[in-house]
Formats: structure tokens, sequence, C-alpha cells
């Protein structure tokens, strides 16, 4: 959390307790009843639990989305049981690493007050709480891509350490939503401000971290140019 300051440590705190309340409450008032998008990750996750198959159907494997969301589904059918108490409680594991997460790398950027502050306004966002019952990808992917931004600009530990684990958090995001793949593009554009010794240094963090991330994801190219007969990253979307 890196808070010194007890007043801002107790807030973080209550901040946190407050935002994973609400998401308790939410899913206790509106259970997990998937339609629409939801809906096609339910019968994709099930497809991949009880045929080991991606796709809509067994005999039609596809790769339109990224296969992250429905795997993560399909692994909580296979070790729990067809509902969505597994589902849910994953939903609530990334909701809480999302406020955690957001503190933790606000802190670096603009300070240990209005890091806080930052932590109280995704626990208490509308669209964060009611995520937490829907089956989709946006929790996940924001979990993955903080966790992913805070080894990356950790000063604490080996420097090789903390960017080995970027890569391989951004590379499990990109089987979710393969737009990481901007991310550390991003990160190296916004060093430019800072001179080119900088912007060098960033450029060698950057190819190394996307290095990573297309190795993490390498199984599920040879499969896709297995299965579809073209090269594929991730989805064909």
């Amino acid at each position: 959390m890196d808070l010194d300051h007890p007043v801002h440590r107790r807030t973080f705190w209550a901040v946190l307790i407050l935002g994973m309340a609400l998401r308790l409450l939410w899913v206790w008032a509106v259970p997990m009843e998937p339609v629409s998008d939801s809906q096609a990750y339910n019968l994709l996750a099930h497809t991949l639990a009880e045929h080991g198959v991606y796709g809509f159907t067994p005999s039609e494997p596809g790769a339109y989305w990224a296969v992250g969301t429905a795997a993560i589904a399909a692994a909580t059918y296979i070790l729990i049981g067809p509902g969505y108490e597994g589902v849910v409680a994953l939903n609530l594991l990334a909701g809480f690493l999302i406020i955690l997460l957001t503190q933790g790398v606000a802190v670096r950027y603009i300070g240990a007050g209005p890091s806080v502050m930052a932590a109280a306004i995704v626990a208490v966002w509308p669209n964060l709480i009611f995520f937490t019952s829907i089956l989709s990808s946006e929790l996940y992917f924001l979990a993955l891509s903080l966790a992913g931004l805070w080894f990356w600009g950790r000063e604490a530990g080996s420097t090789r350490v903390n960017l080995i684990l970027c890569g391989v958090i951004w590379g499990l995001a990109c089987y979710v939503r393969p737009v990481i793949l901007l991310v550390p593009v991003a990160l190296l554009l916004a060093e430019l401000p800072r001179g080119l010794r900088a912007f060098a240094g960033a450029g060698l963090r950057t190819v190394g971290v996307l290095a990573l991330v297309v190795a993490v994801v390498l199984p599920w190219t040879l499969r896709n140019d297995r299965v579809l007969g073209a090269p594929v990253l991730v989805s064909t979307n």
C-alpha cells in the first residue's frame, strides 16, 4: 500500500471494506443469470469443460473471442460444478484486486492521499460493482492489467524479476483481451518527455515485456494455426 500516514492507511482500509461490502450486497441481491455476451461465454465455457474444445459446439472449434474468460469459467465448472458460485467468487477476488492495485499503482504517480481517492472511486464505481454478477472479461482484464502495471513500475526487488512477472501477467491478460499488447507501447511513448535516455531504457523494457507476452500466448497461437489453419495470435475478432 505504501501508506505511512495512519489517516491514509485507515481511510484506505475503510474504502476497501466498503467496496467489498457493496459487491457482496450486489451479488446477494442480483444473482448471476448469463444473457447476451455472458451467455456466449457460458456456452463456450461448458463446451470447453465438457468436451475439451473451445467453440460453441464440440464439432466447431474456433477463436473468434479470446479464450481467457471462457477458460476461467470452465475451470470453475470443472472444479466446483456447473453453477456460478465459482465465477462469482473470482469476480469478487478480481474486484478486491482492482481496488488494492489501483491504490498501489496510483501512489507512485500522484501520492498517498490522491491514491486513496483513486481507490475510493473504483470501490464505489457502479459498473465495477454490477460486473460482479456478470460473466464477462472486464474485471479479469482490469485486475491483470493493474497487476502487470504494478510490477512494471516497481522499484523494490530485482528489476529483471519484476519485468518478467509483468510480462507473464500481461501475457495472461492477453488471453482475456489482446488489447493489452498496446499498453507497453503506450508506456514507452509516455517516456518521451523525459528525454532520449529514458526513452531508450523504456524501449528495452518494452521489447522484453512484449516478447514475454508473445511467449506466454504462443501455445494458443500454435493451437490456432493447427485448428484454424492460419497464424492467429489470440482471436480472429
